[in-house]
């Protein structure tokens, strides 16, 4: 599947990785081409292996919540942590250390059984999810 038009949202990808699924892809292996797609179109510098630990993280959320849920975490993990203000961050704003430090740290808020990507210091929670 081409991915080469993922564009600089957070919605894009997540519109990627859900259409990809429901072709019958793997959600590892969708997270996983998304992620590197958006690595070597933005040039962001980030391993391989980066790329992998954070497809194998999100997509091991699986055994805590749905695709749907996961795959609104992923999507707010790359607004949170590629994204800044709607455009992609530059190479010298990224690094695999943060990524890997973001992924192994992630903590999640359940409400009414779905679950949110805990925000960071200072951030205050998405009001779009139920209390």
């Amino acid at each position: 599947m081409d991915l080469s038009n993922i564009s600089e949202t957070r919605v894009k990808p997540k519109k990627i990785i859900h259409q990809c699924v429901s072709k019958g892809m793997p959600l590892e292996k969708a997270v996983l081409l998304t992620s590197s797609n958006l690595n070597e179109s933005h040039k962001l510098g980030l391993s391989p292996n980066t790329i992998n630990i954070v497809a194998s993280k999100i997509s091991g959320l699986t055994a805590k919540m749905d695709s749907d849920n996961v795959i609104e975490i992923y999507a707010t993990f790359l607004h949170r942590y590629f994204f800044e203000t709607d455009s992609l961050k530059t190479s010298a704003g990224i690094s695999d250390t943060q990524i890997l430090y973001a992924i192994e740290s992630m903590e999640f808020n359940e409400r009414n059984g779905y679950f949110v990507l805990k925000p960071d210091h200072g951030e205050k929670d998405d009001p779009k999810y139920p209390r």
